[in-house]
């Protein structure tokens, strides 16, 4: 994946997907040990296994290749890491209940963070505004320059439709996107 944003191209790295994946069937075991659906000690016992996994991604890559899927796969190398519990892991959830899961996490953690620069690049906008409002400069025209106008008026040009998107942007992260668990 390709963006200037370090950490939503993690999000979306094989490592940062692997450990998302690992987050939910984590999440998974515990609610699942919670209501009875698995032995009490199983979910506790995934979740502390899967949160110091070590994933040999190559084989992953390699596997998923052949499969079509990563989570069979990734399954198969979690599963004795999790030592007694390891029967437990994934108790029930099919492959689309973790894929579709963990795409919502990675576009809602990917809306934050975008929210996040956003935000900054607002600030950064308005302080142009506000610190060229006086700076003279030439008004644009069809094909020459206009008028008279200011930089700062035009930076505040820019500002309306910015805050206008972290507006949108922000109605998006109050409404999450679901996974199928």
């Amino acid at each position: 994946m390709r963006t200037s944003n370090r950490r939503i191209a993690n999000l979306f790295a094989p490592s940062g997907w692997a450990r998302q994946c690992c987050q939910v069937e984590a999440a998974l075991a515990l609610v699942q040990a919670e209501i009875g659906v698995i032995p009490a000690d199983a979910g506790p016992g995934i979740a502390q296994h899967l949160h110091d996994a070590v994933i040999d991604h190559d084989a992953l890559a390699k596997a998923a290749e052949r499969t079509g899927f990563a989570i069979a796969p990734l399954i198969r190398q979690l599963t004795p890491q999790c030592g007694p519990f390891g029967g437990w892991l994934h108790w029930g959830a099919t492959t689309q209940d973790i894929l579709v899961t963990v795409r919502a996490l990675q576009i809602n953690e990917s809306l934050k963070l975008l929210g996040q620069r956003l935000a900054r690049i607002v600030s950064a906008v308005a302080k142009l505004a506000d610190e060229h409002r006086h700076s003279m400069m030439p008004a644009r025209a069809f094909g020459g320059h206009g008028g008279v106008t200011t930089f700062g008026l035009h930076c505040a040009t820019w500002l309306s439709s910015l805050v206008r998107d972290a507006d949108r942007l922000m109605e998006l992260t109050r409404r999450p996107v679901a996974g199928e668990l």
